[in-house]
């Protein structure tokens, strides 16, 4: 078997190995590559009410992220999402994967999502999470004035349909 042939068949075996076993390393870029699934709801709280009420529940939400390799480095995915009921509210939810400049091996690297929202109301949230609380979906919310209440979205990682509870 030829020098080409022989990496080809380890890395088709790394491959299927990490598919099998759940691993998130993606071998041919030498990243390590992480996936999160969950679920975007947008909400409204009107005055007097104890808990929200869904307006646009259970949005699928998918990414994938990698973890950088060299101090001062940051990796960055982002979606947008926006519903209009009874307020026009758009929310830009970015998450990152943070390496600082001191650690010289990337191993205390940790992530953040954040939340810029915009539209009848603007409003800012952010939460930093280690690895192992960021997977397999990170779990937060963001809330903005909106009329007398609030209005606001939770990104959560079961569904709302399913179990009732943002």
């Amino acid at each position: 078997m030829t020098a080409k042939k022989t990496g080809f068949c380890f890395a088709l075996i790394g491959l299927l190995y990490c598919h099998i076993f759940g691993e998130n390393t993606a071998l041919q870029t030498g990243h390590e590559q992480y996936s999160a699934s969950g679920f975007v709801s947008f909400w409204v709280l009107n005055e007097g009410d104890i808990l929200p009420r869904p307006v646009n529940a259970d949005i699928p939400l998918s990414f994938s992220i990698k973890k950088p390799q060299n101090p001062g480095y940051v990796e960055i995915e982002s979606s947008t999402f926006s519903f209009v009921s009874p307020f026009e509210i758009r929310a830009k939810i970015s998450f990152f994967y943070i390496c600082e400049k001191t650690d010289s091996d990337c191993s205390k690297s940790y992530l953040s999502a954040q939340v810029k929202i915009s539209g009848s109301a603007a409003g800012f949230c952010g939460a930093y999470f280690s690895k192992q609380d960021f997977f397999p979906f990170p779990v937060m919310f963001c809330s903005v004035q909106a009329g007398k209440g609030l209005a606001g979205i939770t990104l959560h990682r079961k569904s709302y349909l399913e179990t009732g509870k943002l």
